[in-house]
């Protein structure tokens, strides 16, 4: 039996000691907003709803269903709001606890809920971001950046010669993933192409967002895990960068990290900590646990007013983007290189 609370004040407690906490986290962060988790599981993580599970602080982990979850054929990217662990994590870094956040999830929620671009590496891009294929300019839109309809277009052609969409002027298919990350706007500056950041199965990972994760991950002492199974490579080598770093894992799943939160340090202390829950429900009970009761009543209580803040950064979708069959955050085997220089080689 795993019992939630005791390791909610372990992990608090480590959190506390930590000199250079950094979080890693992966498409369960994301689930109570509506994104598919790819690894989850469909159904409920337990059989008791989340009132009982408060106040029972438990779950083992034969509760968890085996059932695996069916991947989005579309989602509304607009309409998804930061859930809890998104702005606990906004918290934690306002509060110096939390030094660095590193994410595989491409759907914008960590910079929306206010994470700087100096305290994360989107390693697999983000959605709303483009960039200019000749000068590097970046934008950060307030919709959906990704020509979907190209990508449909080179899927159909893949699979099966032919493709009844007529293919857009701007598409120009890329060597590695085999679609097109062009999005059909133009550079304000130099007039450039622009393209999205999304990492699609077979792409590079952007060069210098890969050195910021790789420097923070060398120089941590804890590392928290949040909603993912880190099986997808180079990032999840980033967990273990420092040997010697204590490491928490909330997810559903096991993973092949998992004997390393069991390790203690020369006093005998555990250095990390195992949690098969929802990351909102572990997050709720760490972050009782870090605030005083009135600064988290007082926080908690605001998240209206933020969801209103959010709601202006974004516009309303027509309707859902379709998910191509090889758009997806993943980078296996592949060498890290700087897409600037990529494109100004010609290739997108």
């Amino acid at each position: 039996m795993v019992t939630v609370g005791w390791e909610a004040i372990r992990i608090a407690r480590l959190i506390k000691s930590a000199k250079h906490c950094i979080v890693f986290t992966g498409a369960g962060i994301s689930t109570a907003a509506g994104i598919g988790d790819y690894r989850g599981k469909s159904g409920k993580w337990t059989s008791n709803d989340l009132n009982d599970f408060i106040t029972d602080l438990s779950l083992t982990k034969k509760e968890v269903s085996d059932e695996d979850s069916d991947t989005e054929v579309g989602v509304d990217y607009e309409t998804l709001r930061p859930t809890y662990t998104h702005e606990a994590l906004k918290i934690l870094l306002d509060m110096g606890f939390l030094k660095y956040i590193i994410s595989q999830n491409g759907d914008g929620l960590h910079k929306l809920s206010d994470i700087p671009n100096d305290s994360i590496s989107e390693l697999h891009g983000n959605v709303y971001e483009e960039y200019c294929e000749k000068c590097g300019t970046r934008y950060t839109r307030d919709t959906y950046t990704l020509d979907d309809i190209t990508g449909q277009y080179y899927d159909d052609l893949e699979d099966y010669g032919k493709s009844d969409i007529k293919l857009p002027r701007h598409a120009v298919r890329c060597k590695s993933c085999g679609l097109s990350h062009r999005t059909g706007r133009k550079c304000d500056k130099c007039k450039g192409y622009l393209l999205d950041t999304i990492i699609n199965f077979g792409d590079d990972l952007e060069h210098d967002i890969m050195d910021r994760a790789e420097e923070h991950a060398k120089k941590t002492d804890l590392v928290i895990s949040l909603g993912t199974t880190m099986a997808v490579t180079p990032a999840n080598s980033l967990v273990t960068r420092n040997k010697a770093a204590g490491l928490v894992i909330c997810n559903r799943q096991q993973t092949d990290f998992d004997s390393i939160c069991d390790r203690t340090n020369g006093e005998g202390a555990r250095t990390g900590s195992r949690v098969y829950i929802d990351c909102d429900i572990l997050m709720k009970c760490v972050m009782s646990l870090l605030l005083n009761t009135n600064d988290l009543i007082r926080w908690e209580g605001e998240r209206d007013l933020r969801m209103k803040r959010y709601d202006s950064q974004r516009q309303k979708p027509n309707s859902p983007q379709p998910t191509s069959s090889k758009r997806g955050c993943s980078n296996k085997g592949a060498n890290n290189k700087s897409k600037g220089q990529t494109e100004k080689e010609g290739v997108t």
